[in-house]
């Protein structure tokens, strides 16, 4: 929450990582309101160290839209790849906050790319 003495350009610790998204910013930044979609999809990639096949889950919001055609496409031509690696690549072609879920050898890994 902001006081008076905040600038209130920059969000709040009650915003998410789109920012503006609290009623406080949102008068701030003369929009009144946000919104955004939340693209979720499951894909298989092999790990190139060990073989493994490996699931992740992917997670994009943005205020864009996107075809789940091109969501399904991009993952489709990920056969092999570190999950960085594969998350940076998804990142440059959707942009938004990307999330992208996979657990490797027992180790849950969350990687995250964010625009600014």
């Amino acid at each position: 929450m902001h006081t008076n003495n905040e600038v209130r350009i920059m969000s709040c610790d009650q915003c998410d990582l789109l920012h503006m998204t609290c009623s406080d910013c949102r008068a701030a930044s003369g929009k009144g309101r946000i919104g955004f979609n939340i693209y979720k999809h499951w894909f298989v990639a092999i790990c190139p160290n060990d073989g493994e096949h490996i699931y992740y889950r992917l997670q994009i919001r943005t205020p864009k839209t996107i075809l789940v055609e091109h969501i399904r496409t991009a993952t489709a031509l990920i056969k092999k790849g570190f999950q960085e690696q594969i998350a940076d690549q998804l990142f440059d072609q959707f942009g938004g906050d990307l999330r992208l879920f996979g657990t490797h050898q027992g180790v849950e890994i969350e990687s995250v790319r964010l625009d600014e």
